[in-house]
């Protein structure tokens, strides 16, 4: 009897260990040229991506990301800097028309201004046509821009996502 229940606690253990391994540890990636941090869900890849509109003008994309089960699961950063400068009191209407740009041809799900100690920020929700769910706050401080981003397929759900974006700080 005594073996019988040393192997339903060797399996509720391991179990145990299996469903909690399945939650990434939260990491502090902190940004002094971004001036902004935030608690990833792992190992942070990172890439620079110029933009060239249709102006003429260019900026870069400063992108921090992880992925998780698979790649099904995005957890990412990004920010730039504004090229026609700080929006000032206008900051509203432009995350307004960044948002209408974001989903176009896509299933809101939530959309409502939001504020990060005075920044004036939105929180995005969205579904692609191919299924897979965008969570995305944006903020505007000053002349910069950033964007903490979620996405996950159907079936691979993004577990971490408030603790996520709940911990981002402009520094």
């Amino acid at each position: 009897m005594r073996n019988h229940w040393t192997k339903i606690a060797v399996l509720l253990l391991l179990f145990a260990g299996i469903a909690s391994a399945t939650d990434s540890q939260m990491q502090p990636l902190i940004s002094t040229e971004g001036r902004f941090s935030v608690l990833m869900p792992g190992t942070v890849q990172r890439e620079q991506k110029l933009h060239q509109f249709k102006d003429g003008t260019t900026a870069t994309d400063y992108r921090f990301w992880v992925t998780q089960d698979n790649g099904y699961v995005t957890y990412m950063v990004i920010y730039n800097d504004i090229p026609a400068g700080a929006p000032g009191d206008k900051a509203p209407q432009v995350l307004e028309k960044m948002r209408d740009a974001l989903v176009a041809g896509k299933t809101v799900l939530a959309d409502s201004p939001i504020e990060l100690n005075g920044v004036h920020g939105r929180a995005i929700k969205f579904k692609r046509p191919d299924g897979i769910i965008v969570e995305i706050h944006e903020f505007i401080a000053g002349a910069r821009q950033y964007q903490l981003l979620v996405s996950s397929r159907d079936g691979h759900p993004a577990t971490q996502t408030d603790q996520f974006m709940n911990s981002f700080k402009i520094l």
